[in-house]
C-alpha cells in the first residue's frame, strides 16, 4: 500500500518535470520563431 503510493508520487514528479522541460523547449522556439 505505502510502496504503492510512492510509486504514484514519483510518476506525478516525473510528469510535471516533464512538462516543465516541454514549456521550455516550446518558449525557446517561439522566441527563436519570432527573431
Amino acid at each position: 500500500m505505502n510502496s504503492k503510493r510512492g510509486k504514484t508520487s514519483q510518476i506525478i514528479f516525473v510528469v510535471i518535470t516533464i512538462v516543465l522541460l516541454l514549456s521550455m523547449i516550446l518558449s525557446m522556439v517561439v522566441s527563436l520563431l519570432q527573431n
